[in-house]
């Protein structure tokens, strides 16, 4: 049942455009856009954009072992069950869907050539 609950997001989500929910992981990125100058929130704003489409970028499997991981905080062993896939399958996915969101992030600049969160604060997000 939660497989398919899963699959019917993804599918759901493939028909709009991706977005990503401000709790958990992304709180700091909702937390930043209130404090410091214009500029600044800016980049916070462009950051979270990309984040977004990054994600609308991966494949459906690697989307969703990051949601269940990271959005609905599931361990390892929960998403393997809850996918029918091997833990080390599990693994891989999420190892390589958060180097494919890692290289987006990085590779990303805002228009004024800066990142509005620092490489090691985005890697921070995805370990």
């Amino acid at each position: 049942m939660t497989t398919n609950t899963c699959l019917n997001r993804i599918r759901a989500a493939g028909s709009r455009p991706a977005t990503v929910p401000l709790d958990g992981e992304w709180e700091h990125l909702e937390a930043t856009t209130l404090e410091g100058d214009p500029e600044h929130r800016a980049m916070v704003a462009w950051d979270r954009e990309r984040l977004e489409l990054a994600l609308g970028e991966l494949p459906p499997e690697y989307r969703m072992v990051i949601v269940l991981r990271h959005q609905e905080e599931m361990s390892y062993e929960e998403i393997a069950q809850a996918m029918r896939l091997p833990l080390g399958t599990v693994k891989t996915y999420l190892f390589r869907a958060r180097r494919a969101l890692r290289a987006a992030m990085e590779g990303a600049r805002a228009p004024s050539g800066r990142h509005a969160v620092a490489p090691s604060q985005a890697e921070e997000v995805w370990q």
